[in-house]
Order: structure tokens, then sequence, then C-alpha cells
């Protein structure tokens, strides 16, 4: 909340906006994202290149493709799931790249899952 608190700062610094007027438009002029999006879409990203082999290591072995069951319904044929581990009690373990990358990762239409271009994204 601080944060986007500094972005819309900085788009009325830039755009010479008032207080009172809204940000929203100008925040979609400069290709500002939201706060929340703008960290969901580095996760995705990041979670894609962990996929395809294009991140290092140490964070593909952090994520694990859902393993599917023996008797599968027509709605397990989704085979670019990640495997959500179980959360912890801890909040700030919650949002470590071991856990919150899944969660954004599924959260994604298919299309996107499935797609074999960095520029998808």
């Amino acid at each position: 909340k601080k944060l986007q608190k500094i972005q819309n700062s900085c788009v009325r610094f830039l755009f010479g906006l008032k207080k009172w007027n809204s940000v929203t438009p100008f925040l979609k002029e400069a290709h500002f994202l939201p706060v929340k999006q703008r960290i969901d879409f580095k996760v995705g990203l990041t979670t894609y290149k962990c996929l395809n082999n294009l991140a290092p290591k140490y964070l593909s072995d952090c994520i694990k493709v859902k393993c599917q069951p023996k008797k599968t319904l027509r709605t397990d044929n989704d085979y670019f799931l990640l495997d959500v581990p179980q959360a912890p009690n801890l909040k700030r373990t919650e949002r470590s790249f071991k856990y919150c990358a899944p969660e954004v990762w599924n959260r994604l239409p298919y299309e996107l899952r499935t797609c074999s271009e960095n520029y998808c994204f």
C-alpha cells in the first residue's frame, strides 16, 4: 500500500497533477502497472523462466509440476499446473517464491501457461 502511494505520487509529479486528480489514466499512459499486478507479473515471468530452464537452478528447484493422478477426470487434463505446497504458519514464509509462484502461475489463463515464447508475458 505504501509503495502504491509512492508510485501515485511519482505520476502526479511527472504529469503535474493536483492531489485530487485521478491518477489511474496517467498510470496507464505511463505504462505503469499497479504494484500488486507488477509483483504478480514478475513472479509469473520468473516462474515461466524456471519451467523453461532460463532461470537459476536454485529457483527452479523451488517449484514442482503437479503430479497427475492415475484415475483422471476431464478437468485433470491440465498438465501445466504447479504443485502448491502446504501453507506455513508464518505470513513471511507464505510470500516466498516457493509458495507464491505456484499460486500465481495456476491463476494464469491456460493459454499463457502453455505459451512457448517469452513475449507472451
